[in-house]
């Protein structure tokens, strides 16, 4: 820890962007009515390593507020030539190349979009405009994307994603590393195009260890990691296996229903069944000659049918005799 006893203005913030030679703090400015600080950092080069400066360019970045104080770093940054004859920028520490925010700044402006409810709420946090705040994200991912190492890659994951209410679709792969699960690639589209833009993101090294890919039954995504990642396994995942479980049994359960509904509708051209159908719209004063004049039907139809029959066709027929006689019981 640096000792910040006697440490004047201009050391204090050197220390605290980390600056060293050539680069060093020309001058710190503040302006009380636009409450800002305004940091002038100076490229003080000896020229004895054989530099050749062909000229300065005036640059601003945004920087951490210091005290509710907006900052801002000041430069004049060189640009020198090579031995060929073309020039270059050189290269700040504190910002990347062509951008207006330092990486203190993009990496804050970075957390506070993940923990907002929204963009616009960030913006209004960050005092940045909706432009400004997608080109953070962009670098962000851009930065993200160079770190990553995808060598190690064993088991992926290709699923759709739709928005703008079911309209527009996604296709993204995933990292299915359990201690540290990631989304790898995104593509525009569901399709078998889609699906191969995903897979051949990957390097060739990468694709040759992959030895799962987990997906649902969509033939354009089989397809797609048959031909590009022919020696990994096909795995389709448990929710749309017991997803099309359901649909079967349901399916043999509506078949099964239909089934026996045509079955009674056959049965009622039967011989029984008009017998006592047509006992039923007769007048039936009480419960007891209901059941002589039923029993009577039965006995007629009895005769014209053989024993068996008769044994399955009067098995319901009681039931529902006992069933109307226990009813005023209820």
């Amino acid at each position: 820890m640096g000792n910040l006893r006697g440490m004047q203005d201009k050391e204090f913030f050197s220390m605290g962007l980390g600056l060293v030679a050539p680069w060093r703090v020309e001058e710190v400015q503040m302006d009380m009515g636009a409450q800002r600080v305004t940091i002038v950092v100076e490229y003080a080069a000896s020229g004895r390593d054989g530099t050749a400066i062909d000229g300065y360019e005036e640059r601003r970045w945004r920087h951490l507020d210091t005290m509710q104080f907006e900052t801002v770093i000041q430069a004049r940054v060189p640009r020198v030539r090579k031995p060929d004859g073309s020039t270059e920028m050189v290269a700040v520490p504190w910002a990347q190349a062509r951008s207006r925010w330092t990486l203190m700044f993009e990496a804050f402006a970075i957390r506070v979009l993940q923990n907002s409810r929204g963009i616009s709420r960030a913006c209004e946090l960050l005092k940045l405009d909706w432009s400004g705040a997608h080109r953070i994200m962009e670098r962000a991912v851009d930065r993200g994307l160079e770190r990553r190492k995808v060598e190690e890659v064993r088991y992926i994951g290709v699923d759709e994603k739709s928005f703008r209410r079911g309209q527009d679709y996604i296709s993204t792969m995933v990292d299915l590393n359990k201690e540290a699960p990631r989304v790898l690639e995104v593509s525009a589209g569901r399709d078998i195009h889609a699906a191969k833009e995903l897979l051949e993101s990957l390097p060739e090294t990468a694709r040759e260890k992959v030895e799962a890919v987990a997906m649902d039954m969509s033939a354009a995504y089989a397809a797609a990691a048959r031909e590009v990642l022919p020696k990994a396994d096909v795995v389709h995942d448990r929710f749309h296996v017991s997803g099309l479980l359901g649909e079967a049994v349901d399916k043999v359960r509506r078949g099964e229903h239909k089934r026996l509904l045509q079955g009674r509708q056959e049965s009622a051209g039967h011989p029984l069944h008009l017998a006592l159908s047509s006992r039923r719209t007769e007048t039936r004063p009480t419960q007891t000659s209901q059941r002589t004049h039923g029993d009577g039907a039965l006995a007629d139809s009895a005769r014209l049918l053989p024993q068996a029959a008769l044994h399955r066709l009067l098995e319901p027929a009681q039931h529902r005799r006992r069933t109307a006689l226990l009813r005023p019981l209820v």
